[in-house]
């Protein structure tokens, strides 16, 4: 199963770290890797590394935002390339770390029609609080139904092909195109005003969310693969603060954002 990522310098070398990851306790298969904002030296590193393994790319300036870090359309944009190459993937975000071997992954994928996606299950993380009204809007999902519904974990998503699935990341490629959709930024506190709901919009992991509901995707909360791949920072987090949920580290197979906070500043292209 291939791995895909992206990342730009900020985050190249924790990238680095989850493909070292990859190879030495998971499938080590194809790497498809995608930069913004990156040196030629950067891309000269991976292929002196990695060799034919890996296929690197520029993110393409498909719209406006598309390298713009704080709106997630380039994860997107990654997800969608993989998905088109019609094979299994695993799409991981840079700064996570593959722990332990990842030896039941295509078997929970398989057990859940072909997709790892994975639910936060918590009262407080339902989309009403993470999205903006105008997204609700503009991607026809302003109705109850979605507003009440789980938002998804978008830094950890595991696909089989399918022609559902192919639809699935085109809707969400397409959506994400439009800077209504994919802004405003994580920073803006209340963006519709603090007479709604909505705390933050979460750019692709709404639309992301918002779609699992309009496809029929939905997957209850399941312990056993929260342990293994969910966010263990979200879920032990102070929105979920009344759900009970305990983290069980010995279990854990991916540690998501592992390595977000580890300064490799001074690590010189080699």
């Amino acid at each position: 199963m291939r791995l895909t990522t992206v990342t730009n310098g900020k985050f190249f070398f924790n990238a680095v770290n989850l493909i070292n990851s990859y190879k030495e306790k998971s499938f080590n298969e194809e790497i498809l890797f995608f930069g913004f904002d990156l040196t030629k030296e950067h891309y000269d590193y991976l292929h002196r590394k990695y060799g034919d393994q890996i296929r690197a790319e520029e993110i393409e300036d498909v719209c406006g935002h598309a390298k713009d870090p704080r709106l997630f359309f380039y994860k997107v944009y990654a997800i969608k390339k993989s998905m088109d190459l019609r094979t299994p993937f695993l799409y991981l975000d840079a700064a996570h770390e593959i722990v332990k071997p990842t030896t039941t992954l295509k078997e929970d994928i398989a057990n859940r029609d072909g997709r790892l996606i994975i639910p936060y299950g918590s009262e407080m993380l339902k989309n009403k609080y993470w999205v903006t009204q105008k997204c609700f809007e503009k991607t026809g999902c302003d109705s109850q139904k979605y507003h009440e519904a789980s938002q998804y974990a978008a830094g950890i998503q595991a696909w089989e092909w399918s022609e559902e699935h192919q639809r699935f990341v085109d809707e969400m490629y397409n959506l994400m195109m439009d800077i209504d959709i994919a802004g405003p930024p994580g920073s803006h506190q209340y963006p519709d005003g603090t007479s709604s709901p909505c705390i933050e919009h979460r750019h692709d992991q709404s639309v992301f969310s918002l779609l699992i509901t309009k496809y029929g995707f939905c997957q209850d909360f399941d312990l056993d693969i929260a342990h293994k791949y969910g966010d263990q920072q979200t879920l032990l987090g102070p929105f979920n603060q009344n759900s009970g949920y305990v983290s069980d580290p010995s279990k854990m197979v991916i540690e998501i954002r592992k390595t977000k906070f580890v300064d490799y500043s001074l690590m010189q292209l080699i």
